[in-house]
């Protein structure tokens, strides 16, 4: 009788878990579809201003390096650090950290923490030594300061670690994010095909 139970048990979860997925009615989408176009719209809009202000300024509208990683070395640190954060979170942390959190304690949270601290020291260290020298990436700063293999090499391992590594489990937490949410598959959610 024990088994009966047991077995039945997981079947009857499952059934109250697809109960209560969500799902997403029409009046859902259209405001998914009015969000994704006020974004796309605002971005144009901003565009559109840093072309007429190059413009007007007598550049051709390409700032070059300076331009895209440091925004014309003209904004404030608010900007800059929301910036830095917001590049640093994503589905990962939001679903990995939380259940890593529940599963070890606090031990996540203190590496979190630390990490942050990690950050403040390289920038009071590297940033001086950044502003100095008038260059915007670490890859540059390798090719300055050693050779141009070292920068493309650095280059290479940095993109292979960032695509097995963070964008996989990106990619892969979200997908899950979407099969308990909505009840889609995983594989058709990490592809970007839904439900």
């Amino acid at each position: 009788r024990a088994t009966k139970c047991s077995s039945a048990a997981p079947a009857a979860m499952a059934d109250i878990a697809a109960a209560e997925r969500a799902s997403l009615a029409p009046v859902d989408w259209g405001l998914l579809f009015i969000y994704f176009v006020g974004v796309a719209v605002a971005g144009l809009i901003c565009f559109q201003w840093e072309q007429r202000a190059a413009g007007a300024a007598g550049s051709s509208g390409q700032g070059g390096q300076d331009q895209f990683f440091l925004a014309g070395r003209s904004m404030s640190w608010l900007p800059i650090g929301l910036s830095l954060f917001v590049s640093n979170i994503g589905s990962e942390h939001l679903l990995g950290l939380s259940g890593s959190a529940a599963a070890d304690g606090l031990a996540v949270g203190i590496y979190e923490l630390t990490a942050s601290l990690d950050v403040l020291v390289l920038g009071w260290v590297f940033a001086p030594i950044y502003l100095r020298s008038g260059i915007a990436t670490l890859p540059e700063y390798l090719e300055r300061r050693y050779s141009r293999e070292l920068r493309s090499a650095f280059s290479v391992v940095t993109l292979l670690i960032y695509v097995l590594t963070k964008l996989s489990v990106s990619v892969f937490s979200g997908a899950t994010i979407l099969a308990s949410l909505f009840g889609w598959p995983r594989l058709g959610s990490a592809g970007g095909r839904g439900g």
